[in-house]
């Protein structure tokens, strides 16, 4: 014997980036997703301080889309550039 319900679940339908507030997913990609639970073509830039640190307990999650990805990821090595070339 099957037993049916109907359930409702909370699902994710739509991802912004928190930069720019466009969404991460491509127009041709939505029209075939149901939700986007699995969906994983995107930026994500997380972090999360502990003990010892001024900042313990604080969480940073931002979700980016990919040109604001590239952009953060292109200032990240010109920092790193500039601390291995020993400027400030």
């Amino acid at each position: 014997m099957k037993i049916e319900a109907i359930r409702q679940t909370k699902v994710v339908a739509e991802i912004i980036c928190d930069i720019c507030g466009d969404s991460v997913v491509p127009d041709g990609q939505k029209q075939f997703l149901e939700n986007l639970n699995g969906f994983a073509s995107y930026g994500q830039l997380k972090g999360e301080f502990g003990f010892g640190s001024p900042n313990d307990g604080e969480k940073y999650c931002f979700d980016l889309c990919e040109a604001c990805f590239l952009k953060l990821a292109s200032v990240a090595e010109q920092m790193k550039t500039t601390q291995q070339s020993g400027g400030a």
